[in-house]
């Protein structure tokens, strides 16, 4: 059973808020499994950053797409999404942060795979307590600094999604401080 709620990738994309739903409902009754799951499901994104396996990609977008579900329902604290989404930009970087220029095996320049997991979870966010509020303009200014690590232009789709995440969180302010920024750089 743990496998089943641990292992969101198995089930369609857009059962996955069901899927959340169902864990929630269980921990009234199953604190303890519950815990357990999402235990899982954090060590599973943490494992897919290891192993970066082109093939694994999907799963990887099914577990944070179920993490963040699982957030939404109240299951996991603000911080653990957040922390999760640092690790995630900062994944095997040397000082735990990635620099310009700096070239990584692991999270190379043309590689915007974690930029694409990253505007997954901040797209699918419905709740937004003071804790996560109060992190999330840090949270974005750091996301653009690590889009700016990575080969320009970015592709379109990715470039789209950007976008839309930081055109969700600024709401009604122009993303011209995103776009000078971006001239900069070139």
């Amino acid at each position: 059973l743990i496998e089943l709620f641990s292992k969101p990738e198995y089930v369609s994309y857009q059962n996955i808020p069901l899927l959340a739903r169902l864990l929630k409902e269980l921990y009234v009754y199953h604190k303890n499994f519950v815990v357990i799951c999402i235990d899982e499901i954090l060590e599973s994104i943490e494992r897919g950053l290891e192993i970066n396996d082109y093939s694994l990609n999907m799963h990887r977008v099914a577990q944070v797409k179920y993490l963040t579900e699982l957030y939404n329902f109240e299951l996991i604290k603000p911080v653990v999404l957040v922390n999760t989404i640092y690790s995630i930009m900062n994944f095997r970087h040397s000082e735990a942060k990635p620099y310009l220029f700096c070239p990584n095996e692991f999270d190379l320049a043309d590689n915007y795979f974690r930029i694409q997991l990253i505007t997954t979870i901040l797209l699918n966010v419905t709740r937004f307590p003071l804790a996560f509020s109060n992190k999330l303009y840090l949270l974005l200014r750091f996301l653009e600094y690590y889009i700016f690590t990575k080969s320009q232009p970015l592709p379109t789709e990715i470039q789209f999604k950007v976008e839309e995440t930081l055109n969700k969180y600024i709401k009604g302010k122009s993303l011209s401080n995103f776009e000078r920024s971006l001239s900069i750089q070139e």
